[in-house]
Parts: structure tokens; sequence; C-alpha cells
């Protein structure tokens, strides 16, 4: 440190500690009043008088209330898909449908649909 430092520094700890101690009493007092002013008596309260204050004027017709759902059965345009029961399908049992002869022969008689030709030039 320089001289000079050294020569003033006492000077300044010494004006924090004064000052310090001065701050902390002002401080202190203040806290003091606070205190005390929450002891005090609350001022009178006054009543005032009421003002007009405007209200909607409730209403005179009460509206019906609203019609509750009504349930309504639904057409759909196709009936609901049944299913059956086949058993197991694999391989086996489709090469089995597909060569028995009686089946094919029988199916094949259902099944008989007239060809129809086109008509026109082609």
């Amino acid at each position: 440190m320089t001289a000079s430092r050294e020569k003033h520094m006492p000077e300044v700890k010494g004006l924090f500690q004064k000052w310090g101690g001065m701050v902390a009493v002002v401080l202190l007092l203040l806290l003091a009043v606070l205190a005390l002013g929450g002891c005090a008596e609350p001022g009178t309260i006054t009543a005032v008088e009421p003002t007009a204050t405007a209200f909607p004027p409730p209403p005179t017709d009460i509206p019906p209330p609203p019609p509750g759902p009504t349930p309504v059965a639904l057409d759909f345009p196709i009936a609901a898909v049944t299913q059956e029961a086949n058993g197991s399908v694999d391989d086996q049992s489709c090469v089995g449908c597909h060569t028995d002869e009686e089946t094919l022969k029988a199916l094949a008689e259902e099944e008989e649909v007239p060809e129809v030709e086109p008509e026109g030039e082609g």
C-alpha cells in the first residue's frame, strides 16, 4: 500500500463506524415508531348513505325450457351382416371343396347365367 492510503485508512474506518452507528440507531427508532403506531386506536368509521344503483329489471315472462332430446330410430340402407360359423378354414378345406365333383356340379347348375351377346358393331 502507498503511504497516503495507510495514512487515511484509520480516518475512513472511523467515519464508517460513526455513520454506521447513526444509521443503525435511526433504523431502530423507525421500527419502534412503526410498532407503536400499530397499537394506536383506529379512526372512527362513518356510515355512508346508500346511493341509487342501477340493477337490470327482473324478467317478467320466463321462457319455457327447451324440449328434451327425443330418440329416433335410424333406418340403414343395408341389413346387418351375419356371420356363419364355417369352422376352421385352411388349405386342405379349400382344395377339398374345389375338387369335390358333386359340389362343383351343384354350384354350376345354380349359377347358370345366359350369355348376352353384345349388340352393335364391335
